[in-house]
């Protein structure tokens, strides 16, 4: 039932208009969408003729609001990922520099409603979770709070929360499933690793077994979308 079609002559063997966008940006939006939706209801209740039909202008101000917050939350996160290893004013200069020499300005204040914003953001707390994995390997052990664990692997619910995180790139867009090979590297080097002890062998299998199954339910989605309009 959409308004306007992008691609109208394009109809699917299921009877859908053809749809090439990802469900993982709406995922992310979802909460500004709802607010949106509140405001167009309030509006409706003072009166106002503001449809609730998703297309009205508060669905339009919040979605693009969320884009803006996901960039600016993006954008910190890139300054804590570089802060470290290198100094304030480079981390600082470089963030800057990221948003400003990119087309981040464009997706954030013109064209918002894609998926370039979301996408950013789910890639720096990718990386993020990745280089806290990449310290755990590199300094072999890590205090568990409460436990009396040392161990070289973080907790199982920390590869749950990154296989989400993964599933969410991917909702956001499918090749972004490379960024995948990173934790993979880094778990092949600690399998390898003569010094790795069996427990912590044993938790990291476990750890990547919750996170492709975190993976598997984020990204579920994405392929009932696909099934429904694509009927594959």
């Amino acid at each position: 039932n959409e308004k306007r079609f992008w691609h109208f002559n394009s109809i699917t063997k299921t009877g859908y208009t053809a749809n090439y966008w990802y469900i993982g940006a709406p995922i992310i939006w979802l909460p500004f969408f709802l607010v949106g939706h509140g405001v167009a209801w309030l509006y409706g209740l003072l009166g106002y003729p503001v449809a609730m039909d998703g297309y009205a202008f508060p669905y339009h101000a919040f979605t693009f609001l969320a884009s803006a917050c996901e960039v600016l939350v993006a954008l910190i996160l890139c300054y804590k990922a570089l802060e470290k290893f290198y100094s304030p004013s480079a981390c600082l200069t470089a963030t800057i520099l990221l948003f400003t020499s990119t087309c981040l300005p464009y997706f954030t204040f013109i064209r918002n409603r894609m998926s370039h914003t979301g996408h950013m953001l789910a890639g720096f707390v990718f990386f993020l979770l990745f280089l806290k994995f990449r310290e755990h390997a590199e300094n072999k052990t890590v205090q568990h709070p409460g436990s009396k664990l040392d161990s070289a692997i973080p907790r199982l619910a920390y590869f749950m929360f990154w296989g989400s995180v993964a599933g969410l790139l991917v909702d956001l867009r499918y090749i972004s499933v490379i960024y995948c090979v990173l934790p993979l590297g880094i778990a092949i080097k600690i399998f390898l690793d003569p010094e790795t002890s069996s427990l912590d062998k044993r938790r990291l299998q476990q750890g990547l077994g919750l996170a492709f199954l975190a993976f598997l339910i984020t990204i579920s989605p994405q392929l009932a979308a696909w099934k429904k309009l694509h009927g594959v």
